[in-house]
Order: C-alpha cells, then structure tokens, then sequence
C-alpha cells in the first residue's frame, strides 16, 4: 500500500511559491529583448531628427556623435553625412509634398466643417423661432443642404487616407450635426 505523506499547509504554500517563482524567472529569461536600433541627426537649423533607417535623414543632417549624446563636450569628428541615392531624396521630398498637401487640406477640412456647424445651429435657431410653414420648409431644406454637405466632405475625408487621428478629429467636429 502507498504511503501518502499528509503535509501542512505551509508546505504546500511554500512549494508554489517557488514553482511561481520559477516560473517568471523562466518567462523573463525566454522573452526577445526587442531593442530596435535608433538613429539621430542634426539639420542645419538645430533640430534633432530621429529614425530607425539611417537612410531616411533629410539631405542636410548631420551625425550626433556618441560624445554629444553623452554630453562630454570637447572635439568631436564627425565625417560629413552621404548625400542619398538620387531616387532616395525624390522620393522623401515627394513624401513630404504629399504630407504638406494633406496637412493643408485637414486644416481646410477642420475649417469647413466647423462652419457647416454654425450654419447648422443657426439654421436649427431660426427654425424653432420660424412661424410661417413657407419660412420653415425652406429652412428645413438648408438643414437638408447643410446635411448633404456634410457627407460630401466625410466623404472626402474619408478617401483622403488620413490617419485614424486626423479623420476622427473631423469626425467629431461633425457630430454636431445629427444623422438623418
């Protein structure tokens, strides 16, 4: 017949907490480091840029030594950063174009749908004060007009590609603006 050894309760206690303990230091020790690489330059105004692909510095970066990122101060040499390849540049300067472009075209966005909002309330106001059924029928179709131009511009907002940050902030604007 097996013999059961009966234990307390603070044997038991204590088995699991070094199994627990075993346990993390294994799920520690079994985890990737997942350290990326991180590359810094200065343009000629002074601003830092930061990036994880050496190959995307503007063209009039400049290396951060090893020693200004420590602040040691002293001489520093450092080799004047390679111009990139030709389609490299055009293509960044195109990215920036095409960023600028979109920026411009969310702030004219921004713009538009917070007057459609003024016009929206106003007209809301002056239905509720209007008394003629010719004057509030002819309200509700600018309420209808406002709402026509709203999906218009959701529209497109939407086949902008803008991120789900800059859509969302038009968005929200809008919401001032109920459904039909």
């Amino acid at each position: 017949m097996a013999c059961f050894r009966k234990e307390n309760g603070a044997g038991v206690t204590k088995r699991l907490t070094v199994t627990f303990i075993v346990l993390i230091l294994l799920q520690i020790g079994l985890t990737p480091s997942g350290q990326a690489q991180i590359f810094s330059c200065v343009t000629k105004d002074g601003k830092r840029f930061f990036t994880d692909d050496p190959t995307l510095f503007p063209p009039d970066c400049r290396k951060v030594t090893t020693n200004e990122k420590a602040g040691d101060g002293g001489l520093s040499i450092v080799d004047s950063p390679s111009p990139p390849p030709a389609p490299v540049r055009d293509l960044l300067i195109e990215i920036n174009e095409g960023r600028e472009q979109q920026s411009q075209h969310l702030e004219e966005w921004k713009k538009t749908a917070v007057e459609l909002v003024s016009e929206y309330k106003a007209a809301q106001t002056r239905l509720y004060r209007a008394t003629r059924a010719r004057t509030r029928s002819q309200i509700r179709q600018e309420i209808h007009d406002i709402k026509a131009r709203r999906d218009a511009l959701l529209a497109n907002v939407a086949a902008a590609k803008l991120s789900f940050r800059d859509r969302g902030t038009v968005e929200e604007i809008l919401t001032a603006i109920p459904l039909d």
